[in-house]
Formats: structure tokens, C-alpha cells, sequence
């Protein structure tokens, strides 16, 4: 009796609870396919609030738990050095081994639980941190390329390439 009524109730105040609208399937199918040709690490902002003990010593498991939406019913394939969770606060700034990675890969796949403004919102930061970061006589350009997206899951890359604002490099002579 009690259950019909909570059915009754809830199909009557809209149908009963709304899904996420999280498509992780498709996303991590789509990245997938994308993986081998790049060789890119990946980012994650999985939106857990246990991931902004990240930023302390902890231990591995975290980093599993945080890292569970792209390791789990739909894993990535990818090795497991080059998935980073990102914490919940300040997730622009990004540990020293993922930037370093990310720097020498030339780019970074972001993977945001979220919507498009908080996506973009942290792919900015993160291209100006990077950007901030980069001195030096060769200046990396960083840039948001290809975004995705799959319900409240983003998928944005993250590249970097030479900088051309600074006119020609003295380094190449002309004939």
C-alpha cells in the first residue's frame, strides 16, 4: 500500500526522480577512440567533495575513489600514470606531475562532471596557469580546442603549441 502511494506521488509531482542526465557511457566510448591517436594524459574533475583532500598526503585509495567515474563500469584505456582527479576547489591547479605531463605531452584531455560554464570555467584557468607558468625563451601558446559534451559530463582538450605572437625566431636565419 505504502509503495503504490509513492509511486502514485511521484508520478504525479513529474514522473518520479529525474536521472542525472550524466552520459559517462558515451563520453568515455568517445575519449576512447580519441586515445591512442593523442597519447594525451587525462584530467578529472569528478565533483566529489573527498577530492579536495587531494591537495594533502593521502593515500592511493583516494585517488582510486576520485578517479572511480573513468575507472569503473566505463573505464578509460588508458595507463593508469596518466589519469589525474583533480580536486574539488581551485581544480586549475594542477599538481606538479600532472602539469609537468601535460607540458611534455603537449596537451590534456579534461573530463568535467558538471556543465558547460563550470568546463570552460576551469579549462580557462587551467590555460592560464599554464600559460603563466611557461617561461623562458620558447613560449608555449595554451589553448581550449575540441569540447564534447554528454549530458552533464564535458569532455574539453587542452593544447599547447608554439607561441606565435612573438614575430620570427631569431634562431632560423634567413637565406
Amino acid at each position: 500500500m505504502v509503495g503504490t502511494a509513492t509511486i502514485l506521488c511521484g508520478a504525479w509531482y513529474g514522473g518520479g526522480i529525474d536521472p542525472r542526465g550524466e552520459d559517462w557511457r558515451g563520453c568515455l566510448t568517445w575519449l576512447n577512440e580519441q586515445l591512442p591517436n593523442d597519447g594525451f594524459p587525462v584530467l578529472l574533475y569528478s565533483g566529489l567533495i573527498e577530492a579536495d583532500e587531494l591537495r594533502q598526503p593521502h593515500a592511493e585509495l583516494l585517488e582510486d575513489y576520485c578517479l572511480a567515474p573513468v575507472t569503473s563500469l566505463y573505464p578509460l584505456d588508458i595507463d593508469r600514470g596518466d589519469l589525474f582527479p583533480l580536486p574539488l576547489h581551485k581544480p586549475e591547479r594542477l599538481d606538479q606531475v600532472a602539469e609537468m605531463l601535460l607540458v611534455h605531452r603537449g596537451g590534456a584531455w579534461l573530463v568535467v562532471r558538471g556543465n558547460r560554464e563550470l568546463a570552460r570555467n576551469i579549462a580557462d584557468g587551467m590555460v592560464g596557469n599554464l600559460s603563466a607558468a611557461g617561461g623562458g625563451e620558447a613560449r608555449t601558446a595554451w589553448r581550449v580546442g575540441d569540447s564534447q559534451s554528454f549530458g552533464k559530463v564535458q569532455l574539453l582538450l587542452l593544447t599547447g603549441g608554439p607561441d606565435q605572437r612573438g614575430g620570427s625566431d631569431p634562431a632560423v636565419a634567413a637565406p
